[in-house]
């Protein structure tokens, strides 16, 4: 073919040479060096959504609360910090890689992003004057119909005709090959539901002023007026996390589940109050039935900030849990939808609910039977940046009670509120 006569720059290249060991060492030292230096933080966020990941990215402006060579030319361009073990280099979480890149790469004007998005089949046009059959696009649906034709009757795909076409499936799953802040999310990546709009539409909806964090973080958008369009979920949701997982009092811990909550029950301190995580790796926590001993890990915290939504296995686990516990009455679960009146009482109730946890984002509505607010994000991003305060806060009243600073007045604390 023509195509393979053309020179790149890539030709010849060549890695550096390593062993199997080397990088099994670099990844499990770290990993476990990490749960040795987490195994007591500030704060602990639970649920890595877009509320969760707002929260750590304010608490991240807060840093006293506590790849193979010659790849690396990569990092370097992207600014990506690591550590260099001399045939190979390693960053300190995947993810802040991935999203770095990702951010970068859904910033261009040139690349459009269709996720949940399934290729099902080839496009192949014979034109014997072109030399026979080739290659000339894809045939699309939305990943969840591939997944069950089984279950309707019609589901005729889209096409996207191309002229190149790059198919990078992985080799996972059923169309592979073919200060001291610690995050627990239960899914391999992170984001939640914010890595599309609505009914898996691209484009992610934030009304005003919630705008103002886009600004912060140079995202571009559509102003309609009373809301602003990003042009992709995803660029909002990988810049977020790449912010995030930069900051040096960041760890996330990512398909680990937080199976239960750590409470103790100290009278001098007024009874009972959350006091971390009980965690466990997210397969683990999903068959315990399966097998006999599977105990779980611990993080201690000052604070948790419990945002782990509404939906899934684990959705709202924070607050169905101190139900259970008796530590709050029943969460009576969010209420229908109504965009106007949702976004609002959301942000309004984000709050400390019992000493040492602080609940935020779809949580919030949960426990008080807000309604839902649907596809539109500036509340869960408000949410989160209020959940961060409400964690400091907390985190400096314990050091009151326990002598360690003075007690401010309330003019003191009615200036920090307008900054």
């Amino acid at each position: 073919m023509d195509a393979q006569r053309y020179a790149t720059p890539f030709d010849g290249f060549k890695f550096k040479g390593i062993k199997e060991s080397e990088i099994s060492r670099a990844m499990t030292s770290r990993y476990f060096e990490d749960l040795n230096v987490n195994a007591e933080v500030d704060v602990v966020i639970v649920g890595a959504g877009s509320a969760g990941l707002s929260c750590a990215y304010e608490l991240s402006k807060h840093p006293d609360v506590k790849i193979r060579k010659p790849a690396h030319k990569l990092l370097d361009e992207l600014s990506i910090p690591y550590d260099d073990e001399g045939n190979f280099v390693v960053v300190k979480h995947a993810a802040l890689m991935t999203s770095t890149l990702l951010s970068k790469v859904l910033a261009a004007p040139n690349i459009k992003l269709f996720n949940a998005t399934a290729a099902e089949d080839l496009i192949v046009k014979d034109i014997p004057a072109k030399g026979g059959r080739h290659v000339a696009g894809a045939v699309t649906n939305w990943t969840l119909v591939s997944l069950n034709h089984d279950t309707q009757m019609c589901m005729d795909p889209n096409t996207i005709l191309s002229k190149v076409m790059v198919s990078s499936t992985g080799h996972d799953g059923p169309m592979g090959a073919s200060g001291e802040v610690a995050i627990i999310e239960q899914g391999v990546a992170p984001g939640g539901g914010a890595w599309l709009g609505g009914q898996l539409f691209s484009a992610m909806c934030i009304r005003k002023p919630a705008h103002k964090l886009l600004d912060e973080l140079s995202i571009p958008y559509d102003d309609e007026g009373n809301f602003v369009v990003v042009k992709h979920a995803a660029l909002m949701t990988s810049t977020l996390l790449s912010k995030v997982l930069a900051a040096p009092n960041i760890k996330l811990f990512n398909a680990t589940a937080a199976e239960d909550l750590i409470v103790k029950d100290i009278p001098a301190k007024g009874g009972r109050h959350v006091a971390g995580a009980v965690t466990n790796w997210t397969l683990v926590s999903l068959n315990h039935d399966t097998q006999m001993c599977m105990d779980p890990n611990t993080i201690l915290s000052k604070v948790m900030v419990s945002s782990t939504g509404h939906d899934g296995p684990m959705g709202a686990s924070g607050v169905k849990r101190l139900a259970k516990l008796g530590m709050i009455e029943k969460a009576p679960g969010m209420g229908a939808l109504d965009m106007n009146t949702a976004e609002d009482a959301v942000v309004d109730r984000t709050r400390e609910i019992v000493p040492g946890m602080v609940i935020c984002g779809m949580e919030v509505a949960e426990l008080d039977g807000c309604p839902r607010m649907g596809p539109t994000f500036g509340a869960m991003f408000i949410s989160g940046l209020k959940a961060a305060h409400c964690a400091l806060a907390s985190l400096r009243r314990q050091r009151e009670e326990a002598g360690e600073v003075q007690a401010e007045t309330p003019e003191q604390k009615t200036l920090q509120a307008t900054h």
